[in-house]
């Protein structure tokens, strides 16, 4: 086969691998559950860990998003405060956290929250991933009755999950 011959197969045949009709991508799949579904969250809750008071304050839904803030006091010592916010997203529901220190000095950055996407949801717990490979971190809420609920933090060490449970009863 000469050189003209096959630079014009080789023409021929990108030139009909161009103009092959466009195949329509299948629209994502519906989020199992929606904002609105977690609203048992919702609440004011008060525990201690390690003889230190934390609290988290969650607003119902509202605008298709929760609203919720956490406080963590050493003594009469802030420790920590997170701002939060659970909103649509195209896979289920995006946990948003924001940690800041004493005078709200932010940790993450100027443009910095945390996104948790949703791993796995039921009636009465919802798990949240950060999807960062170098520091996996998981968060989750239980319900425990009209009165409890737990928050637990999850962290990958040495190649195991590690849990620290934060036990709330309703104010």
């Amino acid at each position: 086969m000469s050189y003209r011959c096959l630079t014009l197969a080789v023409l021929i045949l990108t030139g009909l691998s161009l103009h092959r009709p466009a195949i329509a991508a299948e629209p994502a799949p519906k989020p199992s559950i929606a904002v609105a579904d977690l609203a048992w969250i919702a609440g004011d809750w008060e525990g201690l860990v390690n003889g230190e008071s934390i609290e988290e304050r969650w607003f119902p839904p509202a605008g298709g998003a929760m609203v919720g803030m956490f406080r963590w006091m050493k003594g009469d010592q802030v420790v920590v405060y997170e701002l939060l916010s659970i909103e649509p997203g195209a896979e289920g529901p995006i946990l948003w956290l924001r940690h800041f220190g004493p005078k709200l000095v932010g940790r993450e950055g100027k443009d910095g929250a945390i996104p948790f996407y949703l791993l796995r949801s039921s009636p009465t717990e919802v798990v949240f991933d950060n999807r960062d490979p170098a520091k996996p971190i998981r968060l989750g809420y239980t319900r425990n009755g009209d009165r409890g609920l737990a928050a637990t933090l999850e962290r990958m060490k040495d190649g195991k999950w590690v849990a620290e449970a934060f036990p709330y009863t309703r104010r």
